[in-house]
């Protein structure tokens, strides 16, 4: 049974055993060895039921994100003593809490407590009051409700002041303690966000870390086009999102969305079915309470994320706060992102011009090639068998006609041969016709013929043809830097080597010459940058390493996509 009443004589149940102040210092003891709003009602619970007799009590605490009250640990009849009774799923206004130090009710259906107790006949509810906020409420079941005697009031008073106490710190003490984290994990993701310049990975991002800090049951973010218009390009949580994605792309604006763009601030609606401003995408109808927070970049909107809630829970200052703090971090993760996305672009479209531009200077090449050995080539020819014919049909005795007969055979001789290097030199109809290895092979015999430096060629067993921009590219880099060689550095050996594997090409010039050092003014004369251009056109990369006396070394990467034939698979 209960207490016969809720305020029976000192030493029975309902009374403190072992006297008030012995109680209340139990009992204070107790609430400040509690960390958690759990252990904090644990203690009480414990104390109501234990020291003060009753067998049903409950303790609602106020929550910091709504102010709403729910409860924090509740006795039942028939729970065991100290059993941690499963919560129910309610909250209370503090306007339903009486405003009074101490209540004495009857049970017919109303009340906080009897929605927690619907047998009870009658009940005892106090709330927790601290400079006049409402931190919760203590309720009790009883026998009746027979009024209080002053000493045991005064010992309800004591004691509910001391449990609002300790609820206000533990409180305080919480809301320290997660103003840390949110701003530990504000740091956290701005730190993700920045590292991250991939434009949907940073959107994926955004919603996955905006899960940390708010409760939702979906999200999504919209970007404006170049055309003024909204579009979702991220979603988190929404059971159609294909659908809505495809609705977005329908409609130019929505009407909330454009308040939260042209007001360049956050819009809360607590129930959007009652909003006539709301117009739902298809597969978002399930939305109750809704948040948009503008994206703003130097002040003006590139988007919003908007942030929804399936059933009406109002979102408070603190968490529309918080979200347009995060806001601030994601605009300007996705504006990097984009920049990113369009310097990488620009990039690729510079890339594929210089190709073509390359194309275009060996194409025009292999054509004054083409006609310095065939056109000039064979009228030099053509010149000397003319020679040679005049040289037999001169008379007898003219000498010195004959002599420079002969010296003109000899320069038209001269000059066949440098058009032939010169023709060559420009395209080498051997880099077309067999591909890059013979013309290396060829190209060192002819370095070795015009230089005093020794070249030594490595070439990797078995190395196949390569496409034929990677062929030309090689080629050139090998010619211009030999060509330096015998200019400028002096060497007396230069070693080359050649290897593939399944992730590319690697071409490695060394020289044991003078060296130089790349940061200077005139290092540009040396062919550096067309040599870089060429090889990071096709996704590579160059890396030249001198100093004066080291010598140089140029190493040379081109990924398998831009170096290997389709018909020689997928690895060399």
């Amino acid at each position: 049974m209960e207490p016969p009443s809720p305020f029976p004589k000192t030493g029975t149940p309902g009374t403190p055993a072992g006297g008030p102040l012995t109680a209340l210092s139990d009992l204070g003891r107790a609430l400040s060895e509690s960390h958690t709003p759990a252990e904090l009602g644990e203690a009480v619970i414990r104390f109501v039921t234990e020291r003060l007799g009753y067998r049903q009590a409950v303790l609602c605490m106020r929550r910091q994100e709504d102010d709403a009250l729910e409860p924090v640990a509740i006795q039942r009849r028939g729970d065991p003593p100290a059993a941690k009774a499963s919560l129910p799923d309610i909250t209370f206004a503090p306007r339903q809490i009486v405003a009074g130090p101490l209540k004495a009710t009857t049970g017919n259906g109303d009340g906080w407590l009897f929605h927690l107790f619907p047998e009870a006949q009658h009940g005892l509810s106090t709330p927790l009051v601290m400079q006049g906020q409402v931190m919760g409420a203590l309720g009790v079941v009883c026998a009746d409700a027979t009024p209080f005697g002053a000493q045991e009031a005064a010992f309800w008073g004591a004691m509910s002041a001391l449990i609002a106490a300790a609820a206000a710190n533990l409180q305080r003490t919480q809301a320290q303690r997660r103003e840390r984290r949110i701003a530990d994990t504000l740091n956290q993701i701005s730190a993700a966000l920045v590292s991250s310049l991939e434009l949907d990975h940073t959107l994926s991002l955004i919603l996955s870390s905006l899960e940390q800090l708010l409760d939702f049951d979906s999200a999504a973010i919209y970007l404006l086009t170049p055309s003024n218009r909204l579009r979702m390009v991220a979603a988190r949580g929404m059971p159609q999102v294909e659908v809505t994605m495809a609705s977005s792309k329908e409609v130019d604006r929505f009407r909330l969305d454009e308040t939260v763009l042209s007001s360049r601030k956050p819009l809360a609606v607590t129930d959007v079915r009652q909003d006539p401003r709301w117009t739902p995408l298809k597969g978002t109808e399930y939305i109750r309470s809704w948040l948009g927070v503008p994206l703003l970049a130097r002040g003006n909107p590139i988007g919003l994320v908007t942030i929804d809630r399936s059933t009406i829970r109002p979102f408070t200052p603190r968490q529309i706060a918080l979200a347009e703090a995060f806001a601030r971090h994601a605009a300007i993760a996705i504006e990097n992102a984009r920049l990113f996305t369009r310097v990488t672009a620009q990039q690729e479209q510079l890339r594929k011009l210089s190709i073509k531009v390359v194309e275009a200077q060996e194409e025009e090449r292999r054509r004054i090639s083409r006609e310095l050995h065939d056109e000039m080539g064979q009228a030099l020819t053509a010149i000397k068998l003319n020679l040679q014919m005049l040289l037999v049909s001169l008379p007898e005795g003219d000498d010195f006609l004959r002599e420079q007969v002969e010296e003109v055979i000899r320069l038209t001789n001269d000059s066949i041969q440098e058009v032939r290097r010169l023709a060559m030199d420009l395209r080498p109809s051997i880099l077309d016709d067999l591909g890059l290895v013979p013309t290396l092979q060829w190209y060192k015999t002819q370095f070795e013929k015009r230089s005093d430096c020794r070249l030594n060629l490595s070439i990797a067993p078995q190395l196949p043809r390569l496409l034929p921009n990677a062929e030309t590219a090689l080629y050139r880099v090998v010619q211009e830097a030999l060509t330096n060689v015998s200019r400028h550095a002096n060497a007396r050996r230069v070693e080359i080597s050649l290897s593939a594997d399944e992730k590319g090409v690697y071409c490695t010039i060394e020289d044991d010459g003078q060296g130089f050092s790349p940061e200077a003014e005139n290092a540009s004369g040396v062919g550096l940058t067309s040599m870089q251009e060429r090889i990071e056109a096709l996704g590579g990369a160059f890396n030249l390493v001198s100093a004066p006396g080291k010598g140089t070394t140029i190493t040379i990467f081109i990924p398998a996509p831009s170096a290997f034939r389709a018909e020689e698979g997928e690895t060399p």
